[in-house]
């Protein structure tokens, strides 16, 4: 939430408003009654703000705790930042003896911010221990259950992807990793969180217990980490002050003032990178520079599966998670394939099969109490989509990660490739271009006339559809049968028809499952294009293939993409001519191995590629990288 918005809905008339992360350490059975209840205020000077790299505004702001009978100002102002969801947002704890702790992560510049635990007694005295110097941490920050008997504040540490604790230990504070955690994970450890402390009261702390095995070699990092970290903090502060950040106020300011990207263009995100020793004989057009690769650069995904082609009838997105979830049984299953492009039949995932989850129909404004008495929950119309429905070539789906949580949860079952083989489809969709389009097109229409002149409430009802089964095998090799064509006509609407046409006879088979996605940025993090590489180069060293689910294909100035595809990076490197360095990725595409071939086997200028990330537009105008845009399984 914007402040400056906030502030225009505020009960408070001064332009002061609450901040939602109060919370009283009482036990569970203590009722805290409204006069007791502090208020955690914020009170920005929006004339006055640093900006982060990223575009987030930190207003330079008075802090205080509005008890019953008495208001606790903090002793200084801090640039604090716009976003109350937990992006570097203050939190507050009142102890049983009355003390009042404040964690304030404040920004320095671009992506640095120093970290802050201030007391504040009752008589207004104020002590300030700075905990950290110049980190990019201080996210999603929430006081939790007491640690070592003291005060414990858990936070997020987004450059190495670790929860932080801080806590006293022999009368100082220390702030150490505690378990690495993916972005996604502790945004919902962190509303988990918010769940118990209520927004304008005062709760008991989060009571989760967070354990580490501290052994001699942990304790001696421990020391070793807080040795260095002392010298280290030492240098940076002395660097802050004779590099002080840029405060912005209406005389000098930063233009744009919007978060997120200003005007951009999306290009070609495509442009082939060779190397020398690479193939030439396929490129539709000769490179004019041919690089070398720098040593010890290079990641490449081992055993990744055998290159598709989705034609015109299949889909970017099922096949990309087909990638994925193949390499992730593949290693899995590894003893039993021993070689991940050519899996057993009992093995092989079928990427047609899986658009029975990524092209599940969604809500999209029809009668929603009519669908609800039908069954159908809120979530399933808004989110989950509408189970048992197909529908093809969607111009509105659910998001990847949602999808790929629904799978982990239900046991990855999947339809197996001797069900549904695609290359049955592909036959009869291989050209490519408008005839291609022209045929799919055709047999769409074709099912939905079927179901529009034949259905029926009964199969009984339903006349012999013999001439119809026989055309449709002639456009697709699915050997259709009128047993399960008369089952699908009495579905209620053709959505339904289609994934019992299609479907319904393939029998969901077990996969490993108990994986879980990462996917970056999360709902309220702006960042930037250097960002959308340096994960995905992170994902890559974990050796995990990584989703990109919406690059953009089209090129559309100021505006939202109207041309996404998905497909996943399973290598990287970098190249050199003379003093350029450049970044490569390698894209495993879902355009078959002749693609492959004529863009030297897809390896990419990684820039141009995460410059082409689609982008969507915020209220104010600007345009910023949309969520889960990085996804890969672990």
């Amino acid at each position: 939430m914007n402040r400056k918005k906030f502030i225009k809905n505020s009960l408070l008339a001064s332009g002061t408003f609450l901040l939602p992360n109060a919370i009283w350490a009482f036990n569970k059975n203590y009722n805290v009654g409204t006069k007791d209840q502090n208020k955690f205020v914020s009170k920005p000077n929006l004339k006055r703000f640093k900006v982060s790299e990223i575009g987030t505004k930190f207003f330079e702001t008075e802090l205080s705790i509005l008890k019953s009978q008495a208001n606790l100002q903090l002793h200084r102002k801090y640039f604090i930042s716009e976003n109350i969801n937990g992006i570097c947002t203050p939190t507050l704890l009142e102890t049983n003896n009355k003390e009042n702790l404040v964690f304030i992560p404040e920004l320095y510049k671009d992506k640095k911010h120093n970290g802050f635990i201030v007391k504040v007694c009752e008589n207004g005295l104020c002590e300030e221990t700075k905990i950290f110097t110049h980190e990019n941490q201080g996210y999603y920050a929430f006081w939790g259950k007491e640690y070592l008997g003291h005060p414990t504040l858990y936070h997020y540490n987004v450059e190495t992807f670790h929860l932080m604790r801080m806590h006293k230990e022999n009368g100082q504070w220390i702030n150490h990793r505690v378990m690495p955690m993916y972005p996604n994970e502790m945004l919902a450890l962190y509303k988990q969180q918010l769940q118990e402390v209520k927004q304008e009261q005062l709760t008991q702390q989060f009571g989760y217990d967070f354990e580490i095995h501290k052994d001699g070699f942990y304790q001696f990092l421990a020391l070793k980490n807080d040795w260095e970290q002392g010298i280290i903090t030492k240098e940076k502060e002395a660097y802050e002050k004779q590099n002080p950040a840029t405060i912005y106020t209406p005389t000098n300011a930063v233009q744009p003032l919007q978060t997120g990207e200003p005007t951009f263009t999306y290009t070609n995100p495509f442009v082939p990178i060779y190397c020398k020793g690479d193939d030439l004989s396929h490129a539709t057009i000769k490179p004019t520079i041919i690089y070398e690769e720098v040593a010890g650069t290079k990641i490449e995904i081992a055993d990744m599966p055998a290159y598709k082609t989705q034609d015109e009838l299949g889909d970017c997105r099922a096949f990309s998670l087909a990638t994925l979830l193949q390499h992730y049984t593949c290693q899995k299953w590894k003893s039993d394939i021993p070689d991940c492009k050519n899996p057993p039949s009992d093995s092989a995932i079928s990427y047609f099969g899986l658009m029975a989850y990524t092209n599940r129909a969604i809500y999209k404004g029809g009668n929603l109490q009519e669908l609800k008495s039908k069954g159908f929950t809120e979530e399933e119309l808004e989110e989950s989509g509408i189970s048992k429905t197909f529908q093809p070539n969607q111009d509105e789906a659910r998001s990847m990660y949602v999808i790929i949580n629904e799978l982990s949860k239900s046991g990855n079952r999947l339809i197996m490739e001797n069900c549904k083989p695609f290359e049955n489809l592909a036959t009869s969709f291989s050209t490519s271009g408008a005839v291609g389009l022209a045929k799919r097109d055709e047999l769409l229409n074709y099912l939905k006339s079927i179901f529009e002149r034949l259905k029926n409430k009964s199969e009984l009802n339903i006349k012999d559809c013999s001439q119809e089964v026989a055309k449709l095998n002639s456009y697709v090799d699915l050997k259709f049968n009128q047993i399960t064509l008369k089952k699908a006509l009495i579905e209620s609407s053709l959505d339904h028809f289609l994934y019992v046409l299609f479907f319904s006879e393939c029998k969901m088979e077990n996969f490993p499952s108990g994986f879980r996605a990462l996917c970056y940025p999360l709902d309220d993090m702006d960042i930037r294009v250097d960002d959308v590489k340096n994960i995905i180069i992170k994902g890559l060293k974990l050796s995990k293939p990584v989703m990109l689910p919406s690059l953009c294909l089209s090129e559309d100035k100021n505006d939202e993409c109207k041309m996404r595809h998905a497909l996943v990076i399973s290598g990287y490197k970098k190249v050199k001519k003379s003093t350029l360095t450049i970044e490569v990725f390698k894209v495993h595409n879902s355009w078959g191995i002749e693609w492959q071939k004529k863009h030297n086997d897809g390896w990419m200028d990684a820039d141009a590629i995460c410059h082409n990330t689609s982008k969507i537009k915020s209220k104010d105008g600007s345009y910023r990288i949309g969520s889960a845009s990085v996804i890969w399984l672990d």
